[in-house]
């Protein structure tokens, strides 16, 4: 090939090797200068590269991907891009060999199925070391071994619930961040419920209810509008002509309203939470019968109430029956000048919100993708019920099986496979690097360790040593988000290494000068 039709391989490496410094508990941040003069900083792999304003289409193929692995896991955006820029390195030396892409293709696929079947062989059942060893391993955003130890316990404690449910329905947006400025990190609260950023549309409704009877509604609270009636052939206005009317008719309007809120009353509502909003003609009256009024809540909120109260949302004040009513305490609380609500219950199905504080917004960004990391992580290893060393010592077993099975693989496709083994090892090296160790010593260390049946040796990157990451304090991760990992760099490496030439759509017809000549 062409230095031409490798340009593409370097540039993604390039940004790549960018991106692997923030990999792991001690990786560095990155801040992102933007055209329009913004400043970024992030220590997440896609939340950086999404933030790069580069138009070249191969790191399009990169953002997308490492944005769509986020969305999917959670977190390993980092880890693959880790992986993609060593497979890419090492695909750009075999295609100068001569190999062919088919071959490097075939040789990574291969080499990948002997890494993913190491990880089937080396997985350990969850409950040997806890599901808060996985939270605390990917919660890389804090080095405060308390705030770890604390938040890790709180997600822990959210995910065991969730899982030993009787839902049928379990998901991580059962557990939610909800970030909060001003405060410390060590400030995380773990609630039972649901937090919001808002409060009471008035002032003189109550700030706290215990067992509050909630009504969920998808509509705005208002005084029924009597001058426009509904019939079969649509709507049609009455109309009102004179001042006496006009006041009969307003009196009408609140004579009903006042009846639909008997209604809600006698049904037991003391709580009344809408998608839409609640008019300032009726808040008063609300607040005047003890009602606690919360509007434009987001409609991703308004389910969670719904799972986490027994609460049915109904479309108007009419729909209320006893039925539909779900259990709460609600509670308003000040933070940073604010108020927050907080909607707490054990009536229906576990919903847990983290909610987290920091003091400033930097920290409070990165914190609150860390927890969502750790949360992700932690239900995907309770949905498998294991778990791998982590601390690169899974890759490290997987680059050892890949060598000895190399051997028996004839012809060029040997040199793929074997470089794929190579580029795997740039997980712990880099673990190493970022953690301020030798990486080559520290590379040489772990290879005589799995040599010799170690296969729990891994970079400790917090104690800044080459350990046993299974002992105290353990390192370890997910099989399923390892795996996913590795596959997502594969598929990418592979589809780049392919791409031979690169063609600009716009205008694909001859210049008009040579069509002259031509003539």
């Amino acid at each position: 090939m062409t230095d031409k039709s490798l340009s593409h391989i370097e540039n993604i490496s390039t940004v790549c090797d960018t991106v692997r410094t923030c990999l792991g508990p001690l990786g560095t941040n990155k801040m992102v200068l933007k055209e329009d003069g913004g400043v970024k900083t992030s220590t997440s792999g896609s939340k950086i590269l999404e933030e790069l304003e580069l138009t070249d289409p191969s790191f399009r193929l990169l953002e997308q991907t490492t944005s769509d692995f986020a969305s999917r896991h959670g977190d390993g955006s980092t880890t693959v891009a880790t992986l993609l820029s060593a497979l890419l390195s090492e695909a750009a030396s075999l295609l100068e060999k001569g190999l062919h892409p088919t071959v490097i293709e075939n040789g990574y696929r291969e080499a990948l199925e002997i890494a993913a079947n190491e990880i089937s062989l080396r997985e350990r059942p969850l409950e040997d070391v806890g599901v808060e060893a996985v939270v605390k391993t990917a919660l890389t955003e804090t080095r405060d071994p308390n705030v770890r130890a604390t938040v890790a316990d709180s997600v822990g404690t959210a995910i065991q619930t969730v899982a030993d449910s009787s839902s049928s329905t379990r998901n991580h947006r059962q557990v939610k961040v909800v970030p909060r400025l001003g405060g410390a990190l060590s400030e995380t609260e773990l609630v039972r419920g649901v937090v919001l950023d808002t409060n009471p549309v008035t002032r003189s409704m109550p700030r706290r209810l215990d067992e509050a009877q909630i009504v969920l509604l998808s509509t705005t609270v208002d005084l029924p509008h009597l001058s426009t009636e509904t019939s079969t052939e649509g709507e049609r206005t009455i109309a009102v002509d004179s001042v006496e009317d006009r006041i009969a008719l307003g009196e009408a309007e609140r004579d009903s309203f006042k009846q639909q809120l008997n209604h809600a009353i006698d049904a037991g509502c003391s709580a009344m939470i809408t998608t839409r909003a609640i008019n300032d003609r009726v808040t008063q009256l609300l607040a005047n019968n003890g009602i606690l009024g919360l509007s434009q809540i987001d409609e991703a909120d308004i389910a969670r109430i719904a799972r986490a109260t027994g609460t049915t949302v109904v479309p108007s004040l009419k729909e209320i029956d006893t039925s539909r009513l779900g259990t709460g305490t609600i509670r308003i609380q000040r933070h940073a000048g604010r108020d927050m609500t907080f909607v707490e219950s054990e009536s229906g199905d576990p919903v847990f919100t983290l909610f987290v504080r920091a003091p400033d917004p930097r920290s409070i960004e990165t914190f609150q993708q860390s927890v969502e990391h750790s949360i992700r992580a932690g239900l995907s290893a309770k949905d498998s019920g294991t778990v791998v060393p982590g601390g690169g010592a899974i890759e490290m077993s997987a680059v050892q099986s890949i060598q000895e099975r190399s051997h028996s693989i004839s012809g060029p496709a040997q040199l793929a496979v074997e470089a794929f083994g190579d580029a795997l090892s740039a997980i712990p090296q880099t673990l190493a690097m970022n953690s301020g160790l030798d990486r080559h010593s520290s590379l040489a260390r772990l290879y005589v360790s799995h040599s010799e049946g170690r296969d729990t040796a891994g970079i400790n990157a917090t104690r800044g040593v080459v350990d046993n990451v299974m002992e105290t304090g353990p390192i370890v991760d997910p099989p399923k988000l390892k795996q996913a990992a590795w596959t997502a760099a594969t598929d990418l490496s592979t589809k780049l290494i392919r791409i031979d030439d690169r063609i600009v759509a716009t205008n694909l017809e001859p210049d008009q000068s040579e069509q002259q000549e031509e003539v």
